[in-house]
């Protein structure tokens, strides 16, 4: 129970379940109530109905998700948003989580109060964002790096870049794998801790010119500009071998994760947008992940999986 912590509620469910557990709830009534209560009142976790699942006046759940992590960008401040229907939406418009409908009293409990801990962790110095990311207000609140929607404007300028000088340019996808298992079994703090270890991975084995983003949910992204699809394999190799290395102790355990990575180039065939180029890493993600995980795959004219050596 955590009665003396704030928590901004518009969702009447999710209101009388918090309540009952000795929240201090505060509710909301339509999108513009909530934006005031973030800036004036500071709570520490915010709930959310998706679109599907009834509208806020003035504004839906994904609209205002949005608005607030704008306007809260470089603080964590988490916003779960409760719906029936796919997360995919919600995780995309910045989303700290995603609860279903119908609600089970003791899941909503145990995932405010793991995101609590993780305010609390990283509040007092024991988890630090990698690096801030150049314009904060796309910047992830827990790893501090670029957030997808800065990352894709910054896929688009480079991209335009390496268009018309005809230079390579690649991006590389990776997804730690297990880490979903890993929070359920020792808890969302864990996972977090873990996630923030591989970040500062990710950006220690790339070059001061790359861009490291967090894509949202386990998986990172990279821009890297000036190489192509033989010098993206001796990246890949470093990030996997460096990934799978990295390890946090947990109660006495130490617990690590593998990496499966998706890598496309441009030129090549079928590439011919940042879009397609993004695409395509994600599609050589699914399938280094498709065979057994751990694993890499590189796009080219079709998908070559590579099984690196240790």
């Amino acid at each position: 129970m955590e009665g003396s912590t704030s928590v901004l509620v518009a969702d009447e469910a999710a209101a009388r379940i918090l309540r009952h557990a000795g929240y201090q709830v505060r509710e909301a009534g339509d999108s513009q109530d909530v934006l005031d209560q973030v800036a004036r009142t500071r709570p520490q976790a915010v709930i959310l109905p998706m679109t599907a699942d009834g509208e806020l006046p003035r504004g839906t759940g994904i609209d205002i998700c949005r608005a607030i992590k704008r306007k809260t960008a470089g603080r964590l401040l988490p916003v779960l948003i409760v719906t029936s229907g796919s997360p995919v939406e919600a995780f995309r418009a910045g989303a700290d989580d995603v609860i279903r409908r119908p609600l089970d009293p003791d899941e909503l409990i145990a995932r405010v109060e793991v995101w609590l801990r993780t305010r609390r962790l990283l509040g007092s110095g024991q988890a630090r964002p990698v690096r801030q990311a150049d314009d904060a207000s796309g910047s992830d609140p827990l790893t501090g790096l670029p957030d997808g929607r800065a990352f894709t404007a910054r896929l688009d300028e480079a991209f335009a870049r390496a268009h018309k000088d005809q230079a390579p340019i690649s991006v590389m996808a990776v997804d730690l794998d297990a880490l979903g298992e890993l929070n359920g079994r020792y808890g969302r703090t864990a996972g977090d801790r873990l996630l923030i270890a591989c970040a500062r991975v990710l950006v220690s084995a790339c070059r001061d010119g790359d861009v490291v983003a967090r894509a949202g949910g386990d998986e990172m992204i990279a821009l890297l500009p000036d190489i192509h699809f033989s010098g993206c394999l001796a990246v890949a190799q470093r990030i996997w071998r460096e990934v799978g290395a990295t390890t946090i102790e947990e109660g006495g355990t130490r617990l690590s994760c593998a990496a499966s990575v998706g890598v496309a180039s441009y030129p090549a065939k079928d590439i011919e947008n940042p879009k397609d180029l993004l695409r395509y890493a994600h599609a050589a993600l699914a399938r280094a992940k498709a065979e057994g995980h751990g694993r890499i795959c590189l796009y080219q004219y079709q998908g070559y999986l590579f099984q690196p050596e240790p």
